[in-house]
């Protein structure tokens, strides 16, 4: 990320720059069309709604965390940070990647968890509602 923004300032340095000028140093250096990502966030502005719900379930002997994610409004590509929390302070974190209008996650567990959240450190610009249990 920061050699690209060192490159884009180097590349534009006293001149004028626009948003595709800045697309096209940020797709050379991450090597792929980001052209989802302008759309996204920056032609269409606004902030992802997610509502969420989990459930912990104990399946074959081994404790299952099932999730499910429903978006309102605008379908985002979101990855957001899942957040279990087991007993003598241990946090497991795991990416989860949401396209589209719905999405569900499961993950096996070492153990019962005390608690799950999600995007604890803020790590993504999403509003989180809680959805009725699964």
């Amino acid at each position: 990320f920061f050699p690209m923004l060192k490159d884009f300032l180097q590349t534009y340095k006293y001149q004028e720059a626009s948003t595709a000028d800045f697309g096209k140093v940020a797709e050379k250096h991450f090597g792929q069309s980001l052209q989802w990502f302008f759309d996204q966030w920056i032609e269409d502005g606004g902030m992802p709604i997610l509502k969420w719900a989990h459930d912990v379930v104990q399946e074959d002997g081994t404790w299952v965390l099932k999730l499910e994610a429903k978006q309102e409004q605008k379908k985002y590509r979101l990855v957001v940070p899942i957040y279990v929390h087991f007993p003598g302070d241990k946090v497991v974190v795991r990416p989860w990647v949401i396209e589209g209008e719905s999405a569900t996650r499961s993950l096996k567990l070492p153990s019962k968890p005390d608690s799950v959240s999600l995007n604890d450190n803020l790590e993504a610009l999403v509003i989180l509602k809680n959805l009725r249990a699964l």
